[in-house]
């Protein structure tokens, strides 16, 4: 699970690829086990997204919620992971995963 988060001095995610500060990703890994009630959203969205480009909102009640219990993390300098890979962001990545259902 990738949280992307744009730096606030940017207005938009083009300015923000721009900028070797632009961008920041908070990682998460998922691991399948038992069904965990803070990412039902995933289902709903998975719903409403059918094809290439299309989009939906998602509502959390709080970020935190999905992050691991123990938010020990590695942090590095790093690029999208998308063309053109541009080299703005700053990742975070958990070093323990978030067990949810395979359903999920």
């Amino acid at each position: 699970l990738h949280l992307v988060h744009l730096n606030t001095k940017y207005s938009n995610d083009a300015e923000g690829k721009k900028n070797a500060d632009g961008l920041a990703v908070l990682s998460v890994l998922l691991r399948q086990g038992g069904h965990n009630n803070k990412f039902n959203f995933l289902n709903r969205a998975a719903q409403e997204v059918n094809k290439p480009n299309d989009k939906t909102k998602i509502t959390v009640s709080s970020l935190i919620d999905l992050l691991p219990n123990d938010k020990s993390f590695y942090r590095y300098n790093g690029s999208l992971t998308t063309p053109g890979c541009e080299e703005v962001v700053t990742w975070t990545v958990f070093a323990n995963a978030v067990q949810i259902s395979e359903a999920q």
